[in-house]
């Protein structure tokens, strides 16, 4: 770009420390708006660092895009996130928030709903005979002695005839 002083705010965000020098010796103020302190901490900014530029073309587009995302609606937020990058940040607990817990258990198997559960606790709200229908006769008694299976039938001997 040719070194004219019309061109000097353009020069002032060169990235040749000699044509910034230009742009902030050559720029005359032609009004008095908000934006004059801005460049004027910008210039004040190159001046401090000897007119190196450690701010570079990325730093720019990274500082434009945050501070320009709140006008963006969530959709446009998210798109090209993949599921999966978003889940990374989100705690197990937060992302059962707000789902029933008949479908939370979608596509678990009972066996695998059932692991950590003791079975005293498996048990609770089912009644006894419920619990009878699935186990057969022959295994009902399978871990007693005989001593207690012998006891046991007296006790239902003993209610039978109180009973009736």
């Amino acid at each position: 770009m040719p070194k004219e002083q019309r061109d000097a705010i353009w020069h002032m965000f060169s990235t040749d420390p000699d044509q910034i020098k230009f742009g902030l010796e050559k720029y005359t103020w032609k009004r008095n708006d908000y934006k004059k302190p801005v460049i004027k901490k910008l210039i004040q900014k190159y001046e401090s660092e000897g007119l190196k530029m450690s701010y570079t073309e990325e730093d720019f587009f990274r500082a434009v895009a945050l501070s320009t995302l709140s006008e963006y609606t969530i959709e446009e937020r998210l798109r090209g996130i993949k599921v999966e990058d978003l889940l990374k940040f989100i705690k197990p607990e937060d992302r059962l928030k707000g789902i029933r817990p008949e479908d939370r258990l979608k596509g678990i198997k009972p066996e695998d709903r059932l692991k950590g559960i003791r079975p005293k606790d498996r048990l609770k709200g089912i009644r006894p005979e419920m619990i009878l229908k699935y186990i057969k006769p022959e295994d009902r008694f399978s871990d007693m002695t005989e001593k207690q299976i012998k006891t046991l039938i007296r006790r239902i001997e003993s209610k039978k005839k109180n009973t009736g």
